[in-house]
């Protein structure tokens, strides 16, 4: 069965909207009050390049990017203004509509993978590389395709740990490679998936957010899903705490991942592990590959610690590199 890590949820009828037009406040949260939420004063570059990796075709991509540029203020993002690239998972050029077979991607995991990303980077450019399948032989060949292309990849699945020919060959790719890899950690019970399960990866869980004027920060941000589980096949990095197991925790951070606009023909709020990938992917391309792995964080003191359960009150950078306590919210102050 295909993995799919977006449990969403329609918190209110779609809208009926004309592509293309800006319509009157959709509900969830828009980029700019997520940017605000964590202090991303950066725009990014047009030299750094996000990239998502998907399995089979997205013909609608940039349609529904366009409608939530506009809704927005964003500047477009096109194929056409380059800005935004398909390429086959042999890292050649191709079109939203590359791949061999018949095999339809994620729509919605698509949709928020884009959006998100360039809502967080404004001036980010964005590539897809498309796996000519969900199979994991194939998803491995697109992910190592998407290292070369960018600073930041955003894997949209994940596969057992188990398959040891495909870890091996991504661990290879990435590591020291200067990219950083964002992956959901999954939605709901589950086994642990990798890549979110690497220690050289952001394994993405994610927070619900409240206003509240009380706070440092204006907000509570507070733990709502995701997976805490230890890697079978990875031990703990240097700094990192122990929480009962020698083995890796593969929740690494979290951000807000709930109640979050996106179109995906309809403007819709939705919520799930991959909506905070695609948060954080834009994010990390905002300051432009400053933080690669989790731990580059501790040297810049960016990440806030989040006990599970429980609000940020403290609003304080953690001393360390600490999942002691669960889940690190990250902070782009003063970068």
């Amino acid at each position: 069965m295909r993995k799919s890590y977006l449990m969403y949820l329609l918190l209110l009828a779609p809208l009926m909207c004309v592509p293309g037009a800006a319509h009157a406040n959709p509900a969830g949260w828009s980029p700019a009050q997520i940017r605000g939420f964590y202090n991303a004063t950066n725009n990014g570059s047009t030299s750094t390049h996000i990239v998502l990796v998907v399995s089979g075709k997205v013909p609608d991509a940039e349609s529904h990017l366009g409608t939530y540029t506009t809704q927005f203020g964003l500047s477009s993002c096109t194929v056409a203004n380059a800005c935004l690239h398909f390429w086959k998972a042999d890292g050649t050029a191709g079109t939203a509509t590359s791949p061999a077979n018949t095999y339809a991607a994620d729509q919605i995991a698509l949709d928020a993978g884009l959006q998100l990303a360039r809502g967080m980077c404004p001036s980010c450019k964005l590539d897809v590389v498309l796996a000519d399948s969900n199979s994991i032989a194939d998803r491995k060949t697109a992910l190592v395709t998407a290292k070369a292309k960018g600073a930041v990849v955003h894997a949209t699945f994940g596969f057992a740990e188990s398959n040891t020919t495909e870890v091996n060959a991504i661990e290879s790719a990435f590591s020291g490679s200067g990219v950083a890899l964002v992956a959901p950690t999954g939605d709901g019970a589950g086994s642990v998936q990798y890549p979110a399960s690497s220690t050289l990866a952001f394994g993405m869980s994610y927070t619900d957010i409240t206003i509240d004027a009380t706070k440092p920060r204006g907000i509570v941000e507070a733990l709502a899903g995701g997976r805490g589980n230890f890697s079978a096949i990875f031990s703990r990095p240097a700094g990192e705490p122990n929480i009962g197991s020698s083995n890796h925790n593969v929740t690494t951070s979290a951000v807000v991942g709930k109640n979050v606009a996106v179109y995906t023909g309809s403007w819709q709020t939705l919520q799930g592990t991959e909506i905070a990938s695609s948060v954080m992917a834009g994010l990390l391309g905002s300051i432009g590959g400053a933080i690669v792995v989790p731990q580059d964080a501790v040297s810049i003191g960016q990440f806030f610690t989040l006990t599970l359960g429980a609000d940020d009150n403290s609003n304080a950078p953690a001393a360390t590199f600490n999942k002691g306590s669960g889940w690190n919210p990250i902070d782009l102050t003063g970068l």
